[in-house]
């Protein structure tokens, strides 16, 4: 029996939707996709995978949940970037579930401990590097802000995936709002989420068809013995962190009208969440759309998140890909919930790959770099994200 499985935490609940017994699983590629249940092979094209996209409208109710996993380098495809992506890159999973069940937390009844060590991590000497890259480009006016990020990869030692799922989840107070998982029975992977951020939300209001975002922009360490109204009054009196927020609400305000050529609106301009150790910022924007919109559209607007780009996305995409260079995969990419009255999108920050073939995990992190940005800073936030992680997991001693 397959094996493949998914999990996604309704914090309004306070529970998890479990979905098991897969009738499709599928890795899509540029020129072929691969059935994960059977094994074959088939070519296709862009326009193939357009057409299956455009068919999926959003306002459909969905009675088998259908779960797409969108690898950040998709958003090449999106984004009229196609030479940029590798025939051999993995672009999206779509799995298409025939059941579905409401269930508690999936907890064990011991905390395991977990044996951790690093196999590579970012060094300063290459970031500065990078860094300086990226400055250059902000200089000349290139773009306003790009999100640099690099990965972690650490090895561990006889952890079971129930080990990681139970680990992240173990305590509602670090439970983001979008946790989610997907267990690939052929890959032997695990792709764990504890992203606490929206993509989109698309729902329907008396005889209304609304899509909202919520981009997260702006980080500061928050100290043990501080409140955290104090941190946030110190995030939000840095001109830095507010310049990166309101570049990218305004990119994404763009975004949605972008959709169906309709205006979107601020429903919040700057709002506080809470992580372990870290405070950051956000806004709500949201947009008007018709019954007919589907999920094409809506990932040509939006995909990948403005908040893990930067602005203007076409420019700043270009420039990633040179300046980190390396394959993003399911960091920074999105997953894609459809079923019945859900239709949502998480970005996937806080996010993992975990293979079970080599014991590895990857763990991608990273932040908004503008003019007035300090390359040690920036450094450090990304050991700041990662230790936030990190500390969901008991250590061995």
């Amino acid at each position: 029996m397959n094996k493949t499985n998914s999990y996604f935490y309704l914090n309004d609940l306070e529970r998890f939707l479990h979905l098991t017994q897969p009738c499709l699983c599928e890795l899509y590629y540029k020129q072929f996709k691969l059935d994960l249940l059977t094994g074959e092979k088939t070519l296709i094209t862009q326009a193939d995978i357009e057409l299956e996209l455009e068919q999926t409208k959003l306002s459909h109710s969905f009675e088998k949940p259908v779960v797409y996993h969108f690898f950040y380098e998709a958003g090449y495809l999106f984004n009229e970037l196609a030479e940029l992506v590798k025939d051999t890159t993995p672009l999206f999973i779509k799995i298409i579930y025939q059941n579905a069940t409401l269930e508690d937390i999936p907890l064990k009844d011991e905390v395991e401990e977990f044996d951790l060590s690093p196999i590579d991590y970012p060094r300063f000497k290459k970031y500065k590097k990078q860094f300086r890259e990226v400055q250059k480009n902000l200089v000349k006016g290139n773009c306003y802000q790009v999100n640099l990020t690099a990965p972690f990869y650490l090895k561990f030692e006889q952890a079971q995936k129930e080990d990681f799922i139970h680990a992240i989840w173990r305590k509602a107070s670090t439970r983001a709002a979008f946790a989610h998982c997907s267990y690939i029975d052929s890959l032997d992977k695990l792709f764990l989420s504890n992203s606490p951020e929206c993509l989109f939300k698309y729902y329907k209001k008396d005889d209304k068809a609304y899509i909202y975002s919520l981009p997260i922009k702006g980080t500061i360490k928050q100290s043990e013995k501080e409140n955290t109204e104090i941190t946030f009054k110190k995030l939000v009196s840095s001109k830095k962190e507010q310049g990166e927020l309101y570049m990218i609400a305004d990119l994404i305000r763009n975004d949605l009208s972008r959709i169906e050529l309709r205006p979107s609106e601020v429903v919040s301009k700057k709002s506080k969440l809470e992580v372990p150790g870290i405070v950051h910022q956000y806004s709500v924007l949201r947009v008007e759309v018709s019954h007919a919109v589907n999920l094409l559209q809506t990932l040509k607007a939006l995909f990948p998140g403005g908040s893990i780009t930067g602005a203007p996305k076409y420019n700043v995409m270009k420039h990633i890909k040179e300046i980190e260079a390396y394959e993003r995969g399911f960091y920074c990419g999105s997953t894609v919930l459809l079923y019945k009255n859900i239709k949502s999108a998480s970005i996937n920050i806080r996010s993992s790959e975990i293979d079970f073939n080599n014991n590895e995990i990857k763990y991608g992190s990273g932040g908004g770099v503008t003019i007035l940005s300090d390359a040690k800073s920036e450094f450090d936030e990304l050991f700041v994200k990662m230790n936030s992680f990190l500390h969901l997991f008991p250590m061995k001693s």
